[in-house]
């Protein structure tokens, strides 16, 4: 039994021997695990960190005020010279990106589909961009090149490997900034959302100084082709734009005719033509009928007369009733009688100063002429002579003169004739029947020369036209002014009826648009347009405006790629932005500073402050903006409550209208951006607008009289450096520095800028209108003063009373974004880092 017991206990030993060896190993295998997948672990956390630090890295360094990088202006793309669009930042020169065959080859570029590439999502890139040769689209930076003082040049370095950055386009991510993945477009940052690159932008994601518009200032007339329109030349280094223009056929306004639809019956003179209605005034115009009776259709020469004639005489037709008959004489084929002389002669006495009558002539087989001279004094002379009968059968001009009473012509005194031949009338021929005659009219044939009887004749009338009494034509005397439409044509008098007849307007071909086919760059004022005039009618004219507008911030994509030496991997992706410069809109109305001093505010049903784009102009309409931005900035201690402070000051919450729920009221911190929210950057806004003032004359000093209003078609840009009071319309831009007093039915469609002293006060009763936008902020002292605040102060604002009509605030960027476009301003750049949008790891 002994023997047996000892037995069980050495298998009991060895067995727990055994058990406690499988555990001793069980434990040893564990703590070996444990330490693995700690380093592990580790090593993963030290490769994200890496890849962490190296965003921040190229974050820092291209900062636009203080970089030591100049970052990528364009999206990627292939270049043949000059800096490629994407930079790689290296650890060291063993480290590629940009090969295949490299242990930190870049796999996940080609998510990026730039430089023609496609990729799939969740599936690392194998190859590499091909650029065609000569070409290139990165440019790499290798870290240990650079100065050992760099502060990211570390003793110790860090297992980054690479860094890329690049501009972001839309469609670089896997979700399209717009939605729609087929587009590539350039992508800038607002203040509060990414968005496309506007038009007229560069890829600073700022105006470029190119053409936005050409706008027609006259559109001329009597264009019969397109005009050659040239843009003036930019400073050197920019590039001209270029334009056509589009013509449109449009009416003068004017009555150009008249057309006869019906002649009517029974006229026995003209009747009075009237037009009216049509919209416009002045247009007169007058009838033609033909008359009744008959025209005349041929004339008989009764008699043929003795009166000699060198050339055929006129013959006029009169009486009978009847108007615009003509005809023509025709003579005798030969000549037959004198029909003028101018005789010469010296004789003595007793011819001196004697008048001599009955002379005859002979010779060229004519006879019984009989004429009279008058001898000068000195007999040397004839002072003048006279036909007293042409005689007859002259068919050639006679050569001697004889006779004469009372002292006959004799062989001491010879007279020489110097005789002229005439001819007899033959007949008349009708060149125009004329109309009307009712009765024989009188034929009555021209004098000619001598003393002779006249030719006489009688007329025959033809049948009467068959239009007779009728209106055949209307003539438009004046065209008058400012018809739409055709005028009603009315026949009134001549004895007549039923006459018709219908008008047209003029039309012409005129310049109506532009397309601008290179909007240029580099320009830093307006260009002038000239449009060639037409061959005949009026030139037209136009103005060209530069983009301006908001500097968007620019948004960079930073990808880092880090690596430990056991193989751990961290990928990771920041988007980054530049802050929002230069003017940006805060909607229909901003009290921009913290905790406003806020009065009282309109309790009126007919009030309303209304965000949503008015678009008075037809354009794009900007997306809803709030009813009122307020500001709170979330970096202020003690914190603001600007927001609040309006709200609660609402006695009529849901007529502030806009851009979320109401009250809409917003905070504009992030979407105002730099320029907007800081004293010296609303400054710099409101001193860009004084130049042009001072440009204009429009500058003004404390309390003026009157300031300019403009018009719809004119608007002005008025800087008051002072308090400004009354009741003022007007359309533009007004900057007040002082305090802006308004009262009663005050209507300004623009921008009303409140910037200085940040104090307005409405009131009145009336119906107050500001049609565009309204900003009120303090960023100084006093006005006198001018000593700029560190930050934006408190604004004060108070809107006392209202009328019966509707009356308000009420956003339209055609009142102010599009109004700030004629005020050149370059904002300074930001020193603020680059805003963090959004960080993704990678799986590539």
């Amino acid at each position: 039994m002994e023997r047996q017991e000892r037995g069980i206990a050495l298998l009991l030993v060895l067995f727990t021997m055994l058990l406690l060896s499988v555990i001793g190993l069980g434990m040893m295998y564990s703590t070996n695990m444990e330490s693995a997948i700690n380093s592990n672990y580790r090593d993963k956390q030290t490769a994200l960190y890496a890849a962490l630090a190296g965003l921040q890295e190229s974050r820092d360094r291209i900062q636009p005020a203080t970089a030591n990088i100049v970052a990528p202006t364009g999206l990627p793309a292939f270049v043949s010279s000059g800096s490629a669009n994407v930079i790689y930042i290296v650890a060291d020169s063993t480290v590629n990106p940009t090969d295949p065959n490299n242990t930190f080859f870049d796999t996940e570029f080609c998510q990026e589909k730039v430089l023609g590439m496609t990729g799939t999502a969740g599936v690392p890139c194998t190859s590499a961009p091909s650029p065609p040769t000569g070409t290139s689209w990165y440019q790499p930076l290798v870290n240990h090149s650079l100065s050992a003082s760099a502060p990211w040049n570390l003793s110790a370095p860090l297992d980054l490997k690479w860094i890329r950055i690049n501009l972001k386009g839309n469609n670089m991510t896997p979700v399209a900034t717009n939605g729609n993945s087929a587009t590539s477009t350039q992508v800038c940052w607002d203040g509060q959302n990414q968005v496309l690159l506007p038009g007229a932008y560069s890829s600073t994601c700022a105006p470029n100084g190119s053409v936005a518009t050409i706008t027609p200032t006259n559109p001329g007339s009597g264009y019969t082709s397109q005009p050659a329109v040239t843009i003036s030349a930019p400073p050197a280094g920019g590039t001209q734009a270029t334009a056509t223009a589009s013509l449109t056929t449009v009416s003068t306004g004017q009555v150009a005719s008249v057309t006869l639809t019906t002649g009517g019956t029974g006229y026995t003179s003209a009747p009075t033509v009237t037009l009216s209605g049509g919209g416009g005034s002045g247009a007169t115009a007058t009838a033609t009928i033909v008359a009744p009776g008959s025209p005349v259709q041929a004339i008989n020469v009764t008699s043929s007369g003795t009166r000699c004639y060198s050339t055929p005489p006129s013959v006029s037709i009169s009486g009978g009733g009847g108007t615009g008959a003509t005809a023509t004489a025709t003579l005798v084929a030969s000549s037959s009688c004198v029909y003028s002389w101018n005789p010469t002669a010296s004789c003595g006495s007793p011819w001196k100063g004697n008048t001599e009558t009955g002379i005859t002539l002979s010779g060229g087989g004519g006879s019984s002429f009989s004429g009279t001279i008058t001898f000068h004094s000195s007999g040397h002379s004839i002072t003048s002579s006279s036909i007293q009968d042409s005689g007859t059968g002259y068919t050639s001009a006679p050569t001697t003169a004889g006779g004469g009473s009372p002292n006959a012509l004799t062989a001491s005194c010879v007279v020489t004739p110097n005789a002229v031949v005439g001819k007899l009338l033959s007949s008349a021929t009708v060149t125009n029947g004329g109309s009307g005659y009712t009765s024989f009219p009188t034929i009555t044939f021209g004098t000619g020369n001598g003393v002779g009887t006249l030719p006489t004749g009688t007329v025959t009338l033809g049948p009467a036209a068959s239009n007779a009494g009728q209106v055949t034509s209307v003539t438009v005397t004046s065209p008058g002014s400012g018809y739409t439409s055709p005028p009603t044509v009315q026949f009134t008098g001549g004895g007549g009826s039923l006459a018709d007849a219908v008008s047209a307007l003029g039309v012409t071909t005129t310049v109506t648009s532009f397309t601008i086919n290179n909007a240029g760059s580099g320009y830093t004022a307006d260009p002038t347009v000239t449009i060639a005039p037409p061959g005949t009618g009026t030139q037209a004219t136009a103005t060209a405006t530069i983009g301006r507008g908001t500097n968007y911030g620019k948004v960079w994509m930073l990808t880092a790629l880090a690596q430990t030496k056991t193989g751990a991997r961290a990928m990771a992706q920041l988007e980054v932005a530049s802050p929002v410069i230069g003017y940006a809109s805060d909607g229909g109305f901003g009290l921009l500073g913290p905790n406003p001093t806020i009065g009282q505010m309109p309790n009126s049903n007919n009030f309303t402050a209304n965000g949503n784009d008015a678009n008075s102009c037809g354009g794009t309409a900007q997306p809803p903006h709030p009813g009122i931005t307020g500001y709170d900035d979330p970096n202020a201690s003690p914190p603001t409550n600007s927001v609040q402070t309006i709200t609660n000051s609402l006695p009529r919450p849901d007529h502030y209208i806009g851009a979320g729920g109401t009250p809409s009221v917003q905070n504009g911190y992030s979407s105002l951006g730099e320029t907007m929210t800081t004293p010296t950057g609303l400054k710099s806004l409101i001193d860009s607008i004084h130049a042009v003032a001072s440009t204009n004359g429009t500058l003004y000093g404390n309390n003026p009289g009157s300031i300019a209003h403009g018009d719809a078609t004119h608007p002005v840009v008025d800087y008051v450096d002072g308090d400004l009071t009354g009741s003022d319309g007007g359309y533009g831009i007004l900057v007040v520095t002082g305090t802006l007093s308004w009262s009663g039915d005050f209507s300004w469609h623009g921008m009303v800028l409140v910037i200085g002293d940040g104090i307005a006060n409405f009131g009145g009763g009336g119906g107050g209108t500001i049609t565009g936008t309204m900003l009120v902020a303090k960023i100084w002292d006093s006005h006198t003063t001018k000593n700029l605040l560190n930050s934006l102060g408190s604004p004060t604002f108070s809107w006392n009373g209202g009328g019966s009509a509707n009356f308000g605030l009420s956003y339209d960027h055609c009142w102010s974004d599009d109004l700030m476009k004629s005020i050149p301003f370059t904002p300074a750049p930001s020193t603020k880092p680059l805003r963090i949008l959004s960080l993704r790891l990678l799986p590539y």
